[in-house]
């Protein structure tokens, strides 16, 4: 009965985060994402609590509690997926801030959980943004390793590595 009342308790904050969330309450929302972080940490509530506390950080253009969030899931989350979900959002942000080591230092991270085409292809946008078209070509080329080349990010993929190519002779 008592994880029952845990779980429902739970659950009654989510709801709430969601609701201040969607209705641009963000202090509410971080209220209570912060209680489902301390009062039910270990859940999965917890877990989407603090990607929730890194979105409203990053909307106010706070990076360091963004990635604070970030990381502390990483560290307290024993959910694989939701670890790589971190790792992915923290190598958005190294993009953002043109860190190409940061994102490979995150893709090396952890084993391929079916992550590594995101990581290869934001390594090769910071790539680009830092001038460095032959090594994005190769991570573009990675990333395509991880998806269907027929499929939308394949796609995508590809055209981002062929805008690699401008300016070749070949």
């Amino acid at each position: 009965m008592y994880e029952d009342s845990q779980a429902g308790k739970a659950s009654v904050l989510y709801e709430e985060m969601l609701g201040a969330a969607a209705a641009e309450r963000s202090q509410a929302a971080s209220a209570a994402a912060e209680a489902l972080v301390s009062k039910h940490s270990g859940s999965g509530y917890a877990d989407l609590a603090q990607l929730m506390l890194a979105r409203l950080a990053l909307e106010e253009g706070d990076t360091a509690n963004a990635k604070a969030a970030l990381i502390e899931l990483i560290a307290s989350t024993s959910d694989p997926v939701m670890r790589q979900v971190a790792r992915v959002r923290l190598a958005v942000i190294a993009l953002k801030e043109g860190d190409p080591e940061e994102i490979r230092n995150l893709a090396r991270a952890e084993g391929d959980d079916g992550f590594s085409s995101h990581f290869q292809e934001l390594l090769g946008d910071a790539l680009v943004a830092s001038g460095d078209l032959e090594g994005a070509r190769q991570a573009y080329q990675e990333a395509l390793k991880g998806v269907t080349a027929d499929s939308q990010a394949g796609r995508l993929i590809t055209a981002k590595m062929n805008m690699t190519r401008k300016g070749d002779d070949g």
